[in-house]
């Protein structure tokens, strides 16, 4: 069984754009969410993505609690960088 506590990564792209549209879409479903990865940049106390230098900065990482992983990836399907859905992430159906 899964912490429920870890973070998953449900997207990893150098896409600014698509890392966006994700948080936008996340924000709007009430889906905590973090991000990481080699993409983002500090700048004093504020921490923004790569400053549209995309692949030359690294991915950047969308990380949500693994109770919640599932929903995300369902919600981020065909943006650049989303995982893609497998048999092995779906919940179990009801028998």
């Amino acid at each position: 069984m899964t912490d429920p506590d870890k973070e998953l990564v449900v997207m990893a792209t150098t896409d600014e754009i698509a890392i966006s549209i994700a948080r936008d879409i996340l924000d709007n479903e009430g889906i905590k969410y973090s991000l990481g990865g080699a993409g983002l940049r500090k700048f004093g106390g504020s921490t923004f993505l790569g400053a549209s230098l995309g692949p030359f900065m690294g991915e950047i990482l969308i990380k949500v609690p693994a109770y919640l992983a599932h929903q995300a990836r369902e919600l981020l399907q065909g943006l650049s960088g989303a995982d893609e859905l497998d048999e092995e992430s779906l919940p179990p159906t009801p028998a």
